[in-house]
């Protein structure tokens, strides 16, 4: 047999066990994704601006070792993670043994949970800047809409037929004329 031929051989041989090394990799990267279990909570500021949430995780690694681990997170007024905080190794459940608080001007977040241990754990967010809460931010929408679009005879009603004549009030000829008897 030529040296040619017992490497395809190999060659055959090694693609084998490339693919069912790959196949078991992958394998067992599927079941630890799907062993993984979590919970928790979230909360939204008073000023309805920011979202705290707080998330605990049990799995495992890719190897098989047990792992805990908590991640505590802010999403800003635009959707985006603006602070997080990751705590590996804390067997938490948020969703009974954790409290996610605010100060009553939205300025910070309050994580507190107790470890199963009896440890008091306690994280406090960085003071957030003053965002406006929703309501506030449409008042000024509307005020500034107010000053930069005029109203009066030649409004947006006239424009639709509603008064050509600076009446308020539908005429005759009018194309959306909805007046009585019509």
């Amino acid at each position: 047999m030529g040296s040619l031929q017992k490497w395809r051989k190999v060659s055959k041989e090694i693609k084998i066990a490339g693919t069912f090394l790959l196949l078991s990799l992958m394998l067992r990267w599927g079941w630890v994704q799907g062993i993984g279990m979590g919970g928790g909570q979230s909360i939204t500021s008073p000023s309805m601006s920011y979202r705290a949430h707080a998330q605990s995780w049990n799995g495992a690694t890719f190897w098989g070792a047990d792992r805990h681990y908590s991640k505590l997170w802010l999403i800003d007024p635009l959707g985006r993670e603006s602070w997080s905080v990751e705590l590996e190794g804390v067997a938490l459940d948020w969703r009974q043994d954790g409290a996610v608080t605010w100060a009553p001007d939205s300025s910070v977040a309050i994580y507190r949970a107790e470890n199963a241990d009896g440890t008091i754990i306690e994280i406090q967010t960085p003071k957030l800047p003053n965002v406006k809460s929703v309501d506030e931010a449409a008042l000024e929408l509307l005020d500034d809409a107010r000053e930069t679009a005029p109203l009066g005879p030649s409004s947006h009603r006239d424009a639709l037929g509603g008064g050509a004549d600076g009446d308020g009030q539908p005429n005759a000829g009018d194309a959306h004329s909805t007046g009585p008897g019509q």
